[in-house]
């Protein structure tokens, strides 16, 4: 017998949310929606607030909690004298994914509750979860999270299938392990190396993942500034990698990790690509790139 599919109807009573199945709608345009759509955003409306303090709550963008609530283990979100089903919740918070107008205009945030659920679970490869499969795309959609130590920005997720996986989306197994002696720089480059060494092809996603904080950009700086910024020996990453020279990939600025390689501590946007949607500029050659020095690691990518 075929599972019967649901919708949940947020309620407010007693300052306590009550979640009851309806039937299943999808939401459509305004000619022809159908009453329980309308019904749904009608709900929805009328208990505006009691879903943004829910959804808003800091405990979602805890960064242990991935880990934790992740799997497939049963969990109950309790909250004061109210409690709720963890898949129920983030069933809820999906099905409210599709009406993004409506969240929107009400302010009620539904994706880091989304992101949580069995982040640690391997999703169906033939879906647009096969991002998962690779170890940047999850340090990339977890840059929201927030954490007392930004290390554990890379070891929080150390137990993640994508470590570990073979996947041709993935970009190892990649053969990391916590080292809390290092400082954040030197572990975000360390992660950068060990990608490069099990699978040079990593390069493109590691440049699609490079975000850098709001106006520290050389373009956003004066002339003198940016001419500093492309000396010799602070080449950005990406320019020697047409040019056959050597670059200096390992060393850190004043302002954090060197501005060829991802920093996982800024946000500022989208990844560039996804693993199943890279960007091809490169047409059909392959990276071939050489690891030089230790402590002050370095790049090298031969011509042709």
């Amino acid at each position: 017998m075929e599972k019967p599919q649901y919708q949940y109807q947020p309620l407010q009573n007693n300052d306590t949310i009550e979640m009851r199945p309806m039937s299943c709608s999808h939401p459509t345009d305004s000619t022809s929606r159908d009453p329980d759509s309308v019904d749904l955003e009608r709900h929805v409306t009328d208990n505006q607030k009691a879903l943004q303090a829910l959804a808003d709550r800091a405990w979602f963008k805890r960064g242990w909690i991935a880990q934790e609530i992740g799997t497939n283990t049963p969990a109950t979100k309790i909250w004061a004298d109210a409690s709720i089903d963890w898949e129920t919740l983030a069933g809820v918070c999906e099905k409210l994914n599709s009406y993004h107008h409506l969240r929107s205009r009400l302010g009620i945030t539904t994706s880091d509750i989304c992101f949580l659920y069995r982040r640690f679970i391997e999703l169906d490869e033939n879906t647009h979860h096969a991002n998962r499969f690779n170890f940047v795309y999850e340090l990339q959609r977890s840059r929201h999270l927030r954490f007392t130590d930004d290390k554990d920005r890379v070891f929080a997720f150390l137990g993640h299938f994508s470590v570990r996986s073979t996947h041709p989306l993935s970009c190892g197994p990649v053969p990391i392990m916590a080292d809390y002696t290092k400082t954040v720089e030197q572990t975000y480059i360390n992660v950068a190396v060990r990608m490069l060494r099990a699978n040079p092809a990593a390069v493109g996603i590691l440049l699609a993942a490079v975000q850098h904080p709001r106006r520290s950009l050389p373009s956003r700086r004066k002339a003198a500034v940016q001419a500093e910024l492309y000396s010799v020996s602070r080449v950005v990453w990406p320019w020697p990698l047409f040019s056959g020279r050597a670059c200096k990939y390992g060393s850190a600025t004043n302002t954090g990790c060197h501005p060829g390689m991802p920093d996982w501590r800024y946000s500022e946007g989208i990844i560039l690509a996804e693993p199943i949607c890279p960007h091809r500029a490169h047409g059909d050659s392959t990276a071939k790139l050489e690891i030089v020095g230790e402590d002050d690691l370095g790049l090298r990518a031969p011509q042709g």
